[in-house]
């Protein structure tokens, strides 16, 4: 028995080191994203690589054509949609206007908006702190980026974050699952309790609601929720011409690109992650944004 009582701790000993090296043979065999905090938001690295842009024949749309491998050096994604309660701090330091010609950053007259002026000071509306901010023209998306100390992402790189370099048709895998994502059907109040456990009709619902329809990247809601204005111009052509490194979209257009899809809509088509829709970029209804950062950047 004595004998016993001194091998004890010898054997649990051992346990322990054995199943501290299956812990990591595990941990060692799952590549999991890296994630960096940059000024209070959760960035996760895209690593440098091609991928193919653009979609399949008879997949999506003609703009979708032709697909094109594209190679893009790394850069980190913010993981959620800018929120309300950030957007807010900007206002709040910046005001709502851009400087040369008084374009609205935030139509705060639009409908969906879900921040408000009270005593000078811009303040979510009450319960919307964490939900994704909308009702952004594409030029308050870009100053707000600025200020971060980032940027808007460029209609590639929003792509390859979506649909990784296994080459997804929908962030989460190749088949269209409606319950992974906010989009019209979830304005029914059964089924968004059913699926999340909350409803409060107003359409949007907050970032990260649905974890199940992540990219592989781990970025959340590129799917639904929010349209997610990029960087470029529009040219239904572009895809034609544009270089293999790193494209940043025609010089000129007449309109901005937006991407994802949002709760407004409900065509399955919407959500692709090779989906191209578009919009004046003084326009911001149902529209919201992330940032991209350079990871030189400190």
């Amino acid at each position: 028995m004595k004998l016993s009582l001194k091998i004890l701790p010898v054997v649990i000993f051992l346990i322990i080191i054995t199943l501290s090296g299956l812990v990591k043979s595990l941990a060692g065999s799952v590549t999991l994203p890296e994630t960096r905090e940059y000024r209070e938001t959760e960035m996760i690295l895209i690593p440098a690589g091609d991928f193919w842009m653009g979609s399949q024949t008879k997949q999506g749309e003609l703009d979708e054509y032709p697909q094109h491998k594209v190679y893009l050096k790394d850069y980190y994604i913010d993981k959620y949609e800018v929120t309300n309660s950030q957007y807010c701090k900007f206002l709040n330091e910046k005001g709502n206007h851009r400087a040369k010609d008084k374009t609205w950053w935030l139509v705060i007259q639009d409908q969906n908006c879900l921040i408000e002026v009270k005593n000078g000071i811009y303040i979510p509306k009450t319960g919307a702190d964490n939900y994704p901010v909308v009702s952004v023209t594409w030029h308050g998306a870009k100053t707000y980026a600025e200020w971060m100390g980032k940027g808007l992402p460029t209609e590639a790189q929003w792509e390859k974050a979506a649909k990784s370099t296994r080459g997804n048709i929908y962030p989460w895998g190749m088949e269209w699952d409606a319950n992974r994502c906010n989009n019209k059907n979830m304005n029914d109040e059964t089924l968004c309790k059913k699926m999340i456990n909350f409803y409060d009709g107003r359409g949007v619902l907050p970032a990260g609601s649905f974890p199940g329809g992540a990219s592989n990247y781990a970025v959340m809601d590129m799917a639904g929720n929010v349209a997610e204005w990029c960087y470029d111009w529009y040219d239904e052509n572009y895809y034609k011409t544009s270089p293999y490194k790193n494209p940043t979209g025609p010089k000129t257009g007449k309109y901005k690109v937006i991407r994802g899809g949002s709760w407004e809509n409900i065509e399955e088509k919407n959500f692709r992650c090779s989906d191209r829709s578009i919009i004046d970029s003084d326009r911001g209804s149902g529209i919201g944004f992330r940032c991209i950062l350079d990871p030189e950047k400190r």
